[in-house]
């Protein structure tokens, strides 16, 4: 008889797998181990104090829903176990507060892309307990960045309606006090399918239960993963390691090595995957230490959660605001603040809850068909979904002693 590992989980009740089957040998490693001390919601618990879990408990509660899935839509087992492999190192190439410094410490890749780079490189623990299973490592990455075979695997890991969302709202919601990210998931599980042509489309009776996952995953966006104290702290601490490194490279902070690949521009794998939240928070306490004014500003704003303050800037309002950014930044330099490390910009304009179905291929990819010929989308049906987008807007984020002056020039 085989005997399982099972694992408590506020989503899931129980998460279980085989004791000494691939799964289980995966989670071990040192390289899914890591995840445990990569908060999911990255500097969110600035916002709301118990956002505090990790990639870890994430990957293992999308590896669950992905075997739930399977059994649903009667995968093969070749399918199903890829699919559950992938979803649960689907996050395995996230670094420190996960996307808040993504484009610092391995500039020019995402989070996705070094994923595969784990899974596949020979140097490390996966690519070899992959094969010694009789999986060969690119298949799974595959999965991951399209074009496996079926391709409905890659829209079950990544889509506008997957396993990787599925867990993030209810378990982000859950455990941020939140309530909005809270929608039926027994409802759409069982009402997913799969065409003859292993396409996916959602029956009648799961089309409101996914129109309210996809409002909740707007009010998410919105009061979440956007508030603007959430994204004051991330360009806090991305204002902070620019110039912990500007410092550091012109010779006048010592640092143990370490921190170095939290500052390098060419971090190997083997030095990403050794950095963990704890070195960064180590870091910004460190740095108070350099002598330099401003690292120590920044790091004690930090720690005291001295934030800087949002003014929104509507993109109809684009025009006054470029014509008065020599004011706005005159504002802030008298007040003594270098403009580099004091001022910042966040375009809010892109981030949309559901992409309305168009002709374009990247769009008919990521819709969400409601019937099995898949030739109609939801929001052909649910007309309100189209308007699920954030304000057309941009932040600027300034010291709070700046606000009021710099307010006064744009309004």
């Amino acid at each position: 008889m085989v005997e399982d590992r099972i694992v408590a989980d506020p989503i899931h009740s129980f998460v279980s797998f085989e004791k000494n089957g691939l799964v289980n040998k995966i989670i071990d490693t040192v390289e899914f181990q890591r995840l445990k001390y990569i908060r999911q919601l990255g500097l969110s618990y600035f916002t709301y104090p118990n956002a505090l879990h990790s990639r870890f408990s994430h990957s293992l509660g999308t590896y669950w829903f992905s075997k739930r899935l399977a059994e649903v839509l009667e995968m093969t087992e070749d399918d199903e176990e890829k699919l559950s492999i992938a979803a649960l190192l689907h996050d395995i190439g996230h670094g420190p507060f996960s996307h808040a410094l993504e484009s610092k410490i391995m500039p020019g890749k995402t989070h996705v892309q070094i994923s595969k780079e784990i899974i596949e490189s020979g140097e490390h623990n996966i690519s070899s307990l992959l094969k010694d299973y009789g999986f060969e490592p690119k298949e799974v990455s595959k999965i991951l960045t399209s074009g496996t075979i079926p391709e409905y695997l890659h829209k079950l890991i990544s889509s506008q309606m997957d396993v990787d969302r599925f867990d993030y709202l209810l378990r982000d919601s859950l455990l941020t006090g939140n309530p909005h990210g809270r929608f039926d998931i027994e409802r759409i599980i069982h009402t997913i399918r799969l065409t003859e042509n292993d396409e996916i489309y959602v029956s009648k009776g799961g089309l409101y239960a996914v129109e309210h996952y996809l409002t909740c995953r707007y009010q998410m966006h919105k009061q979440v993963y956007y508030h603007h104290s959430t994204l004051a702290a991330e360009e806090l601490v991305r204002k902070t390691i620019a110039r912990t490194k500007s410092v550091f490279e012109k010779g006048d902070l010592t640092l143990d090595e370490s921190f170095v690949p939290i500052l390098k521009d060419d971090t190997s794998l083997s030095e990403y995957i050794g950095v963990a939240d704890f070195d960064v928070l180590s870091l910004i306490r460190e740095v108070r230490h350099s002598g330099d004014t401003t690292l120590l500003d920044l790091s004690n704003r930090f720690f005291r959660r001295q934030l800087s303050k949002s003014i929104t800037i509507e993109k109809k309002d684009a025009m006054k605001f470029y014509e008065s950014k020599e004011k706005i930044e005159s504002i802030i330099e008298k007040k003594g603040y270098e403009i580099d490390y004091y001022c910042s910009y966040v375009d809010l304009s892109s981030k949309r809850a559901y992409k309305p179905y168009t002709p374009h291929p990247k769009d008919r990819e990521e819709a969400i068909f409601i019937n099995s010929d898949c030739t109609k989308e939801i929001s052909q049906e649910i007309e309100s979904l189209g308007a699920l987008a954030t304000p057309d807007e941009v932040l600027l984020f300034v010291p709070e002693d700046c606000r009021e002056d710099i307010k006064g020039v744009l309004l």
